[in-house]
């Protein structure tokens, strides 16, 4: 993941990096959940 990115996503959801993962995780996970 490209620190870019990060900043990005921070920026769009006022949220800091931790949190940012937190959701990439999920989001990484439903799409996961789904193709299974």
């Amino acid at each position: 993941m490209q620190k870019k990115t990060l900043v990005k996503l921070e920026k769009r959801f006022n949220r800091n990096r931790a949190d940012v993962i937190e959701y990439l995780i999920e989001k990484t996970w439903q799409e996961l959940n789904q193709k299974n």
